[in-house]
């Protein structure tokens, strides 16, 4: 991938090109047990990036780890110094919010591969046990995106999921934005619908981690922090606008 083509949205891809690039990734062509290597060797990597070729139990998948691993890591992200990175998030939360484009029609990277009724089962994605006091492997690096059913808002947040069965999954929900936009749907008793996005660039992930207030499009503020639209392409099971070049999305019903 060339990140002088302008016409190439930005994601996950165009980011490990450029850590590459800039030697910041360590390719592990060895096979890797996600019960018990990928947290040593996310301890063992430290400042660098970490692309996992071979997972044990998965074949066919990768995994990345520590993208960003640090703060020059999200600076290389944002296209700046990273004595200048604070100042360029400061001044993009008080700039416009950026509108995204919707594809109606068109292919999208995220839907390359589906997998619906039975084939549909996540654990298939090599989750991992991350703490000895945990009680299961778990997906960390999921942004779940919901939409408030009232004012059309888009919510991202980050929450650990705990697979529980094959189409089955747990999280845990503060009484947060995402908590209360939830209860709107319990109120009208309808299930809300999430995207659990794995995978895009760090200007997307970091909209995920903004606490700001309600009145935050963050689907909006990842476009400003992208430094173009997001482009949405509708959910295959759920009503629901998801980002089109998510590397995964995994589309849920919160009842």
């Amino acid at each position: 991938m060339n990140l002088e083509n302008k016409k190439m949205p930005k994601d996950l891809r165009t980011y490990i090109d450029q850590l590459d690039e800039h030697r910041e990734l360590i390719h592990v062509e060895k096979e890797v047990d996600p019960e018990n290597n990928i947290g040593t060797l996310c301890h063992l990597a430290q400042e660098r990036a970490i692309w996992m070729k071979k997972i044990k139990g998965h074949p066919g998948w990768t995994a990345l780890a520590q993208a960003p691993a640090n703060w020059r890591h999200l600076a290389m992200a944002m296209g700046v110094k990273q004595e200048e990175l604070v100042f360029r998030v400061a001044n993009l939360l008080s700039a416009a919010p950026t509108e995204p484009i919707f594809l109606n029609g068109e292919s999208a990277p995220c839907q390359e591969k589906v997998y619906t009724g039975n084939d549909a089962d996540i654990g298939m994605l090599p989750a991992h046990l991350q703490s000895r006091e945990d009680g299961g492997k778990c997906i960390s690096a999921s942004i779940c995106v919901c939409k408030d059913p009232d004012t059309g808002k888009y919510n991202l947040s980050y929450h650990r999921m705990m697979p529980l069965g094959k189409q089955e999954t747990g999280f845990l929900m503060l009484p947060r934005h995402m908590w209360r936009i939830y209860k709107k749907y319990e109120d009208k008793n309808q299930s809300m619908p999430i995207a659990a996005v794995i995978g895009h660039h760090p200007g997307f992930a970091l909209a995920g981690g903004i606490s700001g207030t309600e009145e935050i499009d963050e689907i909006r503020l990842a476009g400003t922090f992208l430094g173009e639209p997001v482009r949405m392409v509708k959910a295959k099971s759920i009503d629901l606008e998801v980002p089109a070049d998510a590397e995964i999305i995994v589309e849920l019903s919160l009842i």
